[in-house]
């Protein structure tokens, strides 16, 4: 099975498991083109069902009423697709919408989009501190990966989250995966609520292993991360 079909997989299975609370993709620079007024608006979020977009101005908010259907041009990076989809929840300055028959060529483009590979080659140090000593590393859909060292020069922690999903190794707790929620807004990571997975799952693991080995992190860096990861996968559940 190839990645795209291994992200196509688990974003779809997360999607049955718990609709109201799998959190959707939070991104950064993708635009959302309304055919009815041509005016653009930025996409805040982005999952295979659907997207959340950025209303600035009150005024364009009666293009968004709920139940009411749109369509326009989705740029993502640079590839523009177009879409129909329907309102189906508005707060503040922010409408979510629901995708009306996505077609193959669409649906395979937000697969590509959000492919693992290619979250970790875009993965780049980021200049801002996460506020508790962490290597913090950004990507430009919502993706992020933060290495904490100890005070004896040991990197004793690890987080990544994408597609909606965390995994996070300790030096206390071990391993563990999941989804969360964040209140970080365009970029920002803010607070994170994290939803631990009964059991280790292993398909976000090998996600996460593809998205570290494609990453410009250091040689150091990827043995360490991936190690603990290979810790799971070949039978140690303590990662450690």
């Amino acid at each position: 099975m190839s990645q795209n079909q291994d992200a196509l997989k688990l974003v779809k299975r997360i999607k049955g498991q718990d609709k109201r609370r799998v959190p959707r993709i939070a991104l950064t620079r993708e635009q959302f083109k309304l055919t009815d007024t041509g005016k653009i608006f930025a996409v805040q979020d982005l999952s295979l069902g659907g997207l959340a977009l950025r209303i600035l101005e009150p005024q364009d908010m009666i293009y968004f009423t709920v139940s009411r259907f749109i369509s326009g041009t989705l740029n993502l990076n640079g590839r523009k697709v177009p879409i129909r989809a329907q309102v189906r929840h508005i707060k503040t300055s922010m409408a979510g919408c629901e995708f009306i028959d996505l077609d193959p060529d669409t649906e395979k483009i937000i697969t590509q989009f959000l492919d693992p590979s290619e979250l970790g080659r875009a993965l780049r140090a980021s200049p801002e501190s996460s506020g508790d000593g962490a290597i913090w590393f950004h990507g430009p859909t919502g993706t992020d990966l933060m290495i904490w060292r100890g005070i004896d020069g040991e990197f004793n922690k690890f987080s990544l989250f994408l597609l909606g999903n965390y995994v996070q190794w300790e030096l206390d707790a071990g391993l563990m995966t999941g989804i969360f929620q964040s209140s970080g807004d365009m970029g920002s990571m803010g607070s994170v609520t994290l939803f631990e997975d009964k059991q280790v799952d292993e398909m976000k693991l090998e996600l996460a292993k593809k998205l570290i080995l494609s990453s410009q992190l250091t040689q150091e860096l990827k043995r360490w991360c991936t190690r603990k990861l290979d810790d799971v996968l070949l039978g140690d559940k303590d990662g450690s």
